[in-house]
This record gives structure tokens, sequence and C-alpha cells, in this order.
């Protein structure tokens, strides 16, 4: 756990934690939102969480962009001592997409449980991705202005009157 404390949730349907964020949907971009979750207290194998990235439509309910859910397993969580991370990941939203421009949600749910046991989440992030193509673009653009400046200082090493 991120120093000694985390969101505690019960293992109860419907039970979760959710937020808006000052941050838009931009065209161009995907969203991966990183969990660190731990179960405890005797929950039970199967048990489910769902990680969200929503947006509020007109009438201010939330729509789901991407869930992704995580089972309470061994194989998930081989050990109850420490936080393991799960994502949710919107990919590249395109323009006319209902959520362009809409503010970013974030939402932890229970999704199944009798109340035995927890859930603990801590460590939320937000990933903000350029598009793959806006990325080469800004590698080109870094690699002209490296080129430019190494131009520069060899113009002005071999200017008359300077030494090699």
């Amino acid at each position: 756990m991120h120093l000694n404390q985390a969101a505690y949730l019960f293992a109860l349907p419907e039970v979760g934690l959710y937020q808006d964020l000052d941050v838009r949907y931009q065209a161009g971009f995907a969203y991966t939102m990183t969990v660190g979750l731990m179960g405890g207290g005797g929950i039970p194998e199967g048990n489910t969480i769902a990680l969200s990235l929503y947006y509020r439509d007109g009438a201010g309910s939330l729509v789901p962009v991407t869930t992704s859910s995580v089972a309470y397993t061994p194989a998930n969580f081989p050990t109850a001592r420490m936080l393991y991370d799960f994502s949710a990941t919107v990919p590249t939203v395109q323009p006319g997409d209902a959520w362009e421009g809409q503010n970013i949600g974030v939402r932890l749910v229970s999704t199944s449980g009798t109340g035995a046991g927890y859930w603990d989440a801590d460590h939320v992030r937000l990933a903000v991705v350029p598009e793959p193509a806006a990325q080469h673009l800004l590698w080109v653009g870094l690699g002209a202005l490296l080129l430019a400046r190494r131009r520069r200082v060899w113009a002005r090493s071999t200017a008359p009157g300077k030494r090699p």
C-alpha cells in the first residue's frame, strides 16, 4: 500500500467509488487507468471488481467507455500482502466518439460477493498516450531540433577566427 492507507471496499455488489476528473477525452489520445488492488479479510475466490473509465451524458448518467473486470484468484493475487496493478484502457479517441470532449471519470466498483472480505485499492493512476502518428511526429520534430542545434554549433566552431 502507499504508506499505510488504501480505499477499503466491502466485497458486495455496487459498493464502490467514483470520481469525475477535470480532464477531458481528446481525439488522438488513448487513456489507461491503473489501480493497485488487494483482496483481504477472507474474500472468496471468484469475487470480482470492475475498473471503469466513463463520461456523463446530458442527463448526468455515468456512461462507461471501457470496463475491465478483475477476479480474486490465486493467479491474480499470489499473496495477500501486497497490491497488484490492474488496468482499464480506452483505445485512441476518434473524432466524433460520444465521449470526445467529455470529462473523464474513474470508477471502482465491487461487482460480486456476499460481504465476506473486502478489496483494498490504492495508487490510482491515469496515463494519457498520444496516438502513434502523433508520437512519430514528436520524434521527427525532436530529431530536427537536435540536428539544427548540431549544425549551429558546428557553424560557430568553423567560423573565421575560431579555432577548430
